[in-house]
């Protein structure tokens, strides 16, 4: 998911943040230059992220970081409880596994 930061224009270097919800495991999104399908439901499990939390304010708190090392880069990923503002706050977390997963 990507945040954009404090109200700044995406335009601008450093006004997105891509952080993961923690304790969730989402199925991965393909890569069609690297010829990787997507996992199944991947492409579900996004629209319903978008449709739960695109355009809207959130309260983001960082849970805990990974570092990923390969043979050729170290990468760090951000683990986040991201909470959407408004008159009943809602843990995106906590919405997408009572939602779209109590189907299955």
């Amino acid at each position: 998911m990507i945040i954009l930061l404090n109200d700044k224009s995406p335009i601008y270097m450093g006004s997105q943040r891509r952080v993961n919800l923690a304790s969730i495991r989402a199925p991965k999104i393909g890569n069609t230059k690297k010829n990787v399908a997507d996992e199944p439901w991947a492409q579900e499990a996004k629209d319903a992220l978008v449709k739960l939390a695109i355009g809207k304010k959130v309260k983001m708190t960082v849970e805990y970081d990974r570092t990923v090392t390969t043979p050729t880069e170290e990468t760090t990923y951000t683990y986040c409880t991201v909470i959407v503002d408004g008159k009943n706050p809602i843990n995106l977390g906590e919405e997408m596994v009572k939602k779209y997963c109590s189907e299955y």
